[in-house]
Parts: structure tokens; sequence; C-alpha cells
């Protein structure tokens, strides 16, 4: 074992033992870690240790362990709840999986592990400054990646393909998750400090020119939504500025979308309609499959061995044998979990919003937060990106997407909790 991988071992021992006395720094590390991977960076020597696994265990461990010395905050909003139904109804498909039972299983592990560390989340953060570090590392985790990704891009890896691991590690992926996030890192130059606004406004032109460099149309269709969408609930003071920063950054746009091999040509495929067969036949496929299992779906993960069937049957033509998932989240939570499913996920996106409503009247209300309402639109604009991307590829199991859906509900909880107090 190399001293890289035997100083990021320390590291993580520490960070694990410390996380027994703090609770709350497991769940800060943990969000590191999910994008900074230390298996990735020791060049897979410390994959044999599962520090992910262990980190989280250690969450848990000390969640137990201090539960009589939490502040046990009040949970205000509805989208855990949502979580832990789609939890149990996809855990339902497993037993009617039909393609294999065991891969149904494995995937709805992973989801229940998502949602634990959501509930975790709730339980835990339940202060400014911790709901601060929590975020802080998410931030950071994004900005190396985008970094990591940038400097790449011109070494040769022109898609940013494999930049990130796990379930990131696909170049539409990536982009999604920059989509998300570029609306944050912008709204960082309205609420933050000098320091801060330079870093913000660096990140910023990384994240969208790494959008482009993934050469992902559905990542470009949902970061143009998300900065719109950013840029009508802005007030007109900050739209000015927006337009502003736009006519600035222009030219280096424009070049990065010039520059990029293959990116116009990509384009092209949405405007003539190709490389869009296979797909219109795997959504087809996929009404026909739900069709076939409304209650409890076809079982997690199972679509992907059995679409190409499914398309045979309908007579539907593909220009491959193996056609993968549904390249539709909506669609694939639909064909694989049932209906129940579905629309337990669907309440959990629509609580979400009905919770990042409720804080902008909170924050613009209070003289004191009032300044924290461009972060509050961008969570909000991210979130909408993220959600076009999803309807072209499929993102069941993207922490990044859980654990934002359940902060503006911690944002609430402590808001009250600070109120009642």
């Amino acid at each position: 074992m190399g001293l890289r991988a035997l100083f990021i071992l320390s590291i993580s021992s520490g960070a694990m033992a410390y996380t027994l006395k703090k609770p709350y720094f497991g769940l800060v590390y943990f969000a590191l870690i999910t994008y900074i991977r230390p298996e990735r960076l020791s060049y897979h020597q410390l994959a044999k240790f599962h520090i992910p696994l262990c980190v989280g265990i250690c969450i848990m461990i000390a969640w137990l362990i201090n539960y009589k010395n939490l502040s046990h905050i009040k949970n205000t909003s509805k989208v855990i709840l949502c979580l832990w139904g789609l939890v149990f109804f996809e855990a339902l498909s497993t037993f009617t999986a039909v393609y294999s039972k065991a891969i149904s299983f494995h995937y709805t592990q992973v989801v229940f592990k998502i949602v634990l560390f959501c509930y975790l989340m709730t339980k835990l953060i339940d202060s400014k400054k911790k709901l601060t570090h929590f975020l802080i590392a998410n931030l950071l985790g994004v900005a190396f990646i985008a970094i990591w990704g940038f400097e790449q891009h011109f070494r040769g890896n022109v898609r940013l393909e494999d930049v990130a691991g796990g379930n990131y590690a696909e170049s539409n992926s990536i982009a999604a998750l920059f989509v998300q996030f570029l609306p944050i890192f912008y709204s960082l130059i309205f609420i933050g400090t000098k320091k801060i606004k330079i870093i913000a406004g660096i990140m910023t032109v990384i994240l969208g020119t790494d959008i482009i460099f993934t050469q992902s149309r559905a990542g470009a269709l949902g970061g143009i939504i998300a900065m719109f969408a950013f840029f009508l609930k802005l007030p007109l003071r900050l739209k000015l500025a927006l337009v502003i920063v736009f006519l600035m950054l222009y030219p280096i746009i424009k070049k990065a979308v010039l520059g990029t091999e293959g990116y116009i040509e990509r384009i092209e495929t949405i405007i003539e309609q190709k490389q869009t067969g296979d797909r219109i036949s795997i959504w087809k496929a996929g009404i026909a499959m739900f069709k076939d299992h409304p209650l409890t779906g076809v079982g997690q993960q199972n679509f992907q061995y059995i679409s190409k069937s499914y398309c045979d049957k309908l007579g539907l033509e593909t220009g491959s044998w193996w056609l993968g998932d549904a390249h539709n989240t909506f669609l694939l939570i639909l064909c694989e979990g049932g209906i129940f499913a579905f629309l337990f996920f669907m309440f959990a996106i629509f609580f979400y919003f009905k919770d990042i409503r409720d804080l902008k009247k909170i924050f613009s209300k209070d003289s004191n937060l009032k300044k924290y309402v461009p972060f509050v639109i961008a969570l909000q604009s991210g979130m909408l990106g993220f959600l076009i991307c999803s309807m072209f590829h499929s993102y069941p199991i993207n922490e990044n997407f859980y654990w934002f859906l359940v902060i503006p509900g911690i944002m609430k909880n402590i808001y009250y909790k600070h109120i009642n107090s």
C-alpha cells in the first residue's frame, strides 16, 4: 500500500473515530467522500476497505449512542415520509421481480441506505452551523470534480468520462450533477464574502464549461432551464447583474461550444431526430411494461434486462441488441416500482417545492434572512434543471438528488427551532 493510500486511510479512520463523538461530522465527511472517493484517490488500493460503508455504519452507531443527548429537532417537512414510502414499495417490487429478485434486492438496499442517510440528516443537522458545514462539503466535492474534469478535458478525456466515481462516472450523470450546482454556485456571488464571490464566479464558469465539455444534450437543456428559472425569480437588480455577467462570459461560452469536438454534431442529432429512435422505442416499451405490471412493477434495475424483449414483442425498431434502462428517471421508477412507488416519488418532489416556497416566504419577511433568498431560488432552479436532465436519463440512485430533496425541510426545521427558542 502506497503512502497516499495510508494517508487517506488514516484521515478516514480519524474521521470515523470523531464521528462517534460528533455524529453530524460523519454526515459531512460522508458527503465529501461521495464525490471525492477514497478508492479513486488511492488508485483503488482502498477499495477493499469500503470506507463509505464504514463511515455510514459509524454515523448510525453514533446516532444511537448519542440519541439522548441530541436536540431532537421537530421535522416540519413531509419529504422524508414520502421517501420512506418510495423505499417500501420499491422493496415490495423485489418479491415480484420479473428478471432477477437478487438484482432488485441489491438496488433496493442502495435506495434504503440513501434514504436512511436522508433521515439521519433530518435528525442530526439541527443548526445553521451544521447545515453550513454539510453544504460546504457538497460544494467542495463538486468543485473538486469540476476542476479535475476541466483539467482532464485538455488531457484527452474530451467528455469527462469516469472523472468521478460511483454514480457520477458517466458523462451525462456528471453533467446533471453540474446542472444542479450551477445556480447554487452562482447564487453565492450575491450572498458571500468578497473571497467567496470570486471563487463562486470562477466555479460558475468552470461548471458551465464542463457541462458543455460533457456534450450531454440533456445537460445543456437542463443548464439553460435552470439558469433561466433562476433569472426569472431574482429581483430586478440581480437580474441586471446576471445579464451583465452573461454578456461578459458569452465569448468564453461560444468558444467552449464551438471548440468542443463533436458537440455541434450531437446538438444536430436533436434537430434532425437522429439517434432518438431507440429511446422512443424504449419509452413505448416502458409504457407497455407498466401496463403489464402496474402495482408492483418489474423490480429494481430489471427494466434494462427486459426492455429489448418488449421492443421486439411490440415490433419496435431498435438499433442495438442491448437497450439499457429507460433513459427517463420518472418512467424507470414507474415501471420498476409500480404506481405507488411513482406516486411517493412525485409527492417527495411536490413537497420539496412546497418547502422551497415556504422558505422564500419566510426569508423575504425576515430582514436577517432576506439576503439568502437567492440561495433558496438557486436550490429550486438547480433541482428543476436536474429533473429536466432526469427526463432523458436515469438517475434513481444518485445521492445528491435525494440529499437536496430534504435540505429545504431541514432549513425550515432550523428556522422554527430558532423561533420557538
